[in-house]
């Protein structure tokens, strides 16, 4: 037997119990569990930046809860709708009033909101679909947009039928702060929602959603999830800044803030150095596709003090692009209150793209720093200021007048996936995109009981550690962690094997035990997370032998 022959023989069986790569779907499979307790935010499949799948409202399909304020309506009756799912009926009452049912949440000012409802008529023809004092009527009878008589005109409207009389109504709106949410109106004519009910005619309801967008203005599919107690906040598949279909996996990080207010630079209230000469606001399309991108001449200096932090240790990044000339930036972070420059970016050339800089320093007081930077040479186009506690930078965090912290990502395994993997003997690959640190602590795969068994010690070595005996690692060939890598491990009651990018398997006879618990990226406990995309992985019921295991972790070896 050839060599090749012997290779594809390794690869060929077993098959996988569970397998899942990240960098072709946009939903979770049942084996992957996810949870993020806030929003976040996330490069789509057209490479620009957007609010990741979300529905803030609670008990979005249920208008009987009390969440939803109803005026002048009751709820009665149901309808199947287009999904399958059970719609109710909003009724009027015979009260010469508005008829109306509200769920409220509080939105900080500035950003765009983007509410759905799935409706259909039972005898008033219209419906207005409206937030924060924005709202359209909607003729369900017709399928058509009506006026916006009594409300402020929403930034974009659209109606799409669903069939057998059903239409999906959406507006886009910018939250104006405070107290903000959806509302629904029902009205007869489509230029009043105050008038004489009748205690019989209304409109089904059979969804409802209210996300944030950025560029959007159509309902997006991954917002449709219908809530009950919390609001749904969903995965980050991310890609490549400006690159469209450039899937990068499943994004997991550890939660930050964003202590730079105003990062947008939507307005200068915060920003210690006031408005600098040559400064425009709204000059250009900034990442997220919307018009908000600051041009600056660079005469002066543009900074912000911080004094939200909690450690010394600070990174701070800006996205820049040329406007005109040949601008070069220079991004640092200095101690508080003085000229003391702690870290910089360097000279940064901006060119016709979009380029997120960094500048990592420590400052000598903790918890506060000076956020600042300076251009020559011409005119550059700024957005998405950021300082944050840590050695390295993370995803975007827009603020407006308040810091704003993002939350832990956590992807545990469940179903088949778990069952699998709490097995004596079972066996894992992963692939991911290359780590923004080395840092002992790092868990590609987190048990728990204190057992990890892919934790990174440092670029060139993975560790297998246990609680059961000694450290067991290997190193990675070549220059060790590359752009995209691949772990694998297996595990049995005669032992456990480690294995990266297809080097030297390193084993051990001593055998992991107890493990009930297994999640992506990060450690049973949280903690450990590796800031970066996974993009695939795969499950086996048994210990795969030793030249298997190695050959599966070669990139671009069928798994």
């Amino acid at each position: 037997m050839d060599t090749a022959t012997a290779y594809d023989l390794l690869l060929a069986t077993p098959a996988p119990k569970f397998k899942c790569d990240f960098t072709q779907i946009s939903t979770l499979p049942n084996e992957i569990s996810f949870s993020r307790a806030g929003n976040a935010m996330q490069f789509d499949a057209t490479g620009t930046l957007t609010w990741a799948p979300n529905n803030i409202l609670t008990y979005s399909n249920d208008l009987t809860q009390a969440i939803w304020t109803k005026s002048g309506t009751t709820v009665s009756g149901t309808a199947v709708a287009p999904d399958g799912s059970i719609a109710q009926g909003l009724i009027e009452n015979g009260a010469t009033s508005g008829h109306s049912a509200s769920n409220t949440i509080a939105i900080a000012a500035g950003y765009t909101v983007l509410v759905t409802v799935i409706a259909k008529s039972f005898g008033d023809q219209f419906l207005v679909v409206g937030g924060g004092g924005t709202g359209r009527f909607f003729d369900l009878s017709a399928g058509i947009l009506g006026g916006t008589t009594g409300f402020s005109v929403p930034l974009t409207s659209t109606i799409t039928s669903l069939g057998n009389g059903w239409y999906q109504c959406s507006i886009t709106f910018t939250s104006i702060g405070g107290i903000a949410g959806l509302q629904c109106y029902l009205s007869k004519n489509g230029t009043s929602i105050s008038y004489a009910g009748d205690s019989t005619n209304g409109v089904y309801i059979a969804a409802s959603r209210l996300s944030l967008v950025t560029y959007e203005s159509a309902p997006r599919a991954g917002d449709n999830v219908a809530t009950t107690t919390a609001a749904y906040y969903g995965p980050r598949f991310d890609n490549t800044p400006g690159v469209a279909n450039s899937p990068l996996g499943l994004l997991i990080e550890e939660a930050r803030t964003n202590v730079v207010l105003q990062s947008q630079f939507s307005s200068i209230g915060s920003w210690g150095s006031g408005i600098p000469t040559g400064y425009v606001l709204n000059a250009g399309t900034a990442p997220d596709g919307t018009t908000t991108a600051a041009s600056w001449a660079g005469t002066g200096r543009f900074w912000q003090q911080s004094i939200l932090g909690s450690t010394t240790v600070w990174t701070n990044t800006l996205y820049i692009k040329t406007s005109s000339g040949s601008p070069v930036v220079t991004l640092v972070v200095k101690d508080s209150g003085s000229d003391t420059i702690r870290g910089t970016s360097g000279a940064v050339a901006a060119t016709g793209s979009w380029v997120r800089i960094s500048a990592t320093g420590t400052t000598t007081t903790s918890g506060s720093q000076r956020w600042e930077v300076s251009v020559s040479g011409g005119t550059v186009l700024m957005w998405g200021a950021q300082g944050e506690n840590g050695s390295f930078p993370t995803s975007y965090i827009p603020t407006t007048t308040a810091a704003v912290t993002r939350a832990v990502d956590i992807a545990p395994l469940a179903g088949i996936a778990l069952t699998t993997m709490t097995r004596v003997s079972r066996s894992m690959v992963v692939e991911l995109n290359t780590l923004p640190a080395f840092t002992a602590g790092i868990q590609i795969v987190g048990y728990n009981a204190g057992n990890t068994p892919a934790y990174v010690t440092n670029s060139t070595t993975v560790t297998d550690y246990g609680t059961v005996d000694a450290s067991l690692s290997a190193t990675l060939p070549g220059s060790g962690f590359a752009a995209i890598s691949r772990i694998g491990f297996s595990q049995s009651s005669s032992g456990r094997s480690l294995v990266g990018n297809g080097g030297a398997v390193q084993t051990s006879i001593v055998a992991f035990t107890g493990t009930t618990s297994v999640n992506i990226g990060s450690s049973s406990a949280s903690a450990g997370l590796i800031n970066s995309h996974v993009r695939k992985i795969a499950i086996y019921n048994k210990r795969l032998p030793d030249l298997t295991l190695k050959a599966k972790t070669v990139l671009g070896a069928p798994l």
